[in-house]
């Protein structure tokens, strides 16, 4: 979806989602019955489905979870 007034006017909610993580909460807290709150929610739920790849780098084992700097 993407964004037609505001600040982010012309971005993608796929887009906000990883650069602007934040923004996109504060939108799913405050407007969750939105279209971009629910599309946010949509999103989050995609991506959260997709499974691990990699190893672990430190034990090797497959891994479960991961960090992305801010």
């Amino acid at each position: 979806m993407r964004i037609k007034t505001g600040q982010f006017a012309g971005k993608t909610t796929e887009e906000l989602l990883l650069k602007r993580p934040d923004w996109a909460q504060w939108m799913v807290d405050k407007y969750p019955d939105s279209a971009i709150g629910e599309a946010f929610c949509d999103l989050i739920e995609e991506f959260d489905a997709i499974p691990f790849i990699e190893q672990c780098e430190r034990c090797g084992k497959p891994a479960t979870q991961a960090t992305v700097p801010h």
